[in-house]
Formats: structure tokens, sequence, C-alpha cells
């Protein structure tokens, strides 16, 4: 795959990337990738790759990353109707020391042990912590150029402006295929591209790339949108950002 954006989605199977030319949805391609760094292999010509996954953590446990409070404001106030738990879908990604503690062999029980009292993951975050690691473990400033933290759901808030019914529910499945499919996705080809679901991917996890690929076009016109207006930088440097 070598096209000039994608979006990517962590899935059962991997990584499953979406590529397309900005703005060129119909044309899209669909692939999964075992590793990350595979994935960046295959996208290395890619001037803006926009993943779900969390990019610059937090040394300190006691306090999340702020632009995971910025997100959960904004889907709960673009809700049309009644869902108050809309900023619910951003969950509280691992400390830096917990993801190491994964690097090390920790179990949850022992992650969660050396976490401050009411700091607790949550499993699913444990469940991605491995991702996590494995973005941490391959992204660093210079190709944070390139590569950025978006985020499925404020995607889709900013493309139908309000947020949507959650992606489970029936009235939340239809609203995505139909925002996608207004941008000419071609989502029946994409599905063909991944083959099989079985044990591989999930259809939240197509449409979820899908619409990254979308805010990797607009990053790459100057158009995107990206939260905090002013932003902090990790231990590392990288920055702590949400592109959408």
């Amino acid at each position: 795959m070598d096209a000039p954006v994608a979006g990517i989605d962590g899935c059962k199977g991997g990584w499953l990337a979406v590529a397309c030319q900005p703005f060129a949805f119909a044309a899209a391609e669909a692939e999964i990738f075992e590793t990350f760094q595979a994935a960046m292999d295959a996208l290395r010509h890619a001037p803006v790759v926009i993943v779900d996954m969390p990019i610059g953590l937090t040394d300190d446990p006691r306090a999340g990353r702020g632009v995971d409070q910025d997100m959960r404001r904004l889907l709960n106030a673009r809700v049309p109707v009644g869902d108050p738990k809309a900023g619910s879908r951003v969950f509280s990604p691992p400390p830096r020391g917990a993801v190491d503690g994964f690097r090390a062999g920790q179990d949850y029980w022992a992650i969660n042990a050396a976490l401050p009292e009411g700091k607790r993951l949550s499993k699913q975050a444990f469940n991605i912590t491995a991702k996590i690691a494995e973005v941490d473990d391959w992204i660093d400033m210079e190709a944070q150029r390139r590569v950025r933290e978006g985020h499925p759901e404020l995607a889709f808030a900013e493309l139908t402006g309000a947020t949507l019914p959650p992606k489970k529910s029936a009235d939340g499945a239809d609203a995505r295929d139909g925002a996608l499919t207004a941008l000419a996705f071609d989502l029946s080809a994409l599905r063909a591209d991944l083959g099989p679901r079985t044990e591989r991917w999930l259809e939240d996890d197509l449409k979820d790339a899908a619409v990254l690929a979308w805010v990797a076009s607009r990053c790459k016109t100057g158009d995107a949108l990206r939260l905090p207006p002013t932003v902090a930088t990790d231990a590392r440097g990288l920055r702590v950002e949400v592109w959408f």
C-alpha cells in the first residue's frame, strides 16, 4: 500500500489501514498489517497518517491528558439529543509508567497495584496497552510530523455536525455508513479488500479507519482542526494533540 494519506485503527488482526489520494475516497483501499511497524513500512511515503491510538503519554499517574478532557467536552456539547454519556467514548489511556510495566511483563493486576488509588486502568485501556506500546516504540518527534493521533468519534462529529449515536447501535451504524457513503467511500469494496472478518477485523474498525482517512485528507490540505489549542508535550517531546 503506497498512497498519499491514510487512516489506521487497531483491530484483532493487527492494524487496519484505509489509504487514498486526498479526498479521492471512491478509490480508497484497505489492508490489515500484523504490526504497526509493518503498516508504517508500507506507508513510508505517506505525508499524513492519522491513527486511532494515544500518542504522547502522561508521566504523572494522578493526572490524565488534558486533550482527552477536551474531546469529552466537545462530544458532549455536540450531542443533539439525550446521550449524556457521549464523552465516555473517550477513555483515559494508561500513563507511561503503566505502559513500561506492560513492556516488563506485568499483568493487569500488577500494573493497577502500582497506580494510585482511584487511578486504576480500565480493562478497555489495559487491553490496548500492547498497541499503545507499539506506537510509542515506533514514533518520535520527527515521525510525528506526519503520523498523528486522531479519534473516530470526534471525526464523525465534525463530519456530520453532531455527535452520532453509539456505534454499536443500529442508528449509530447507519449514521456512520451514511456519512462515509456521502463521501464516496465504497464500503463493499473495502470489505472485499480485507476479506473474511473472523478474528481479524470488525465493521467498526473499517469505518473508524475510513473516517480517519478523511481527517488525513483534511490535514494534507490544511483544513483539519486540532485539540487542544495550546499543545503540551510529554517527557519524550511528543505532542499531546488530536486531529479531526
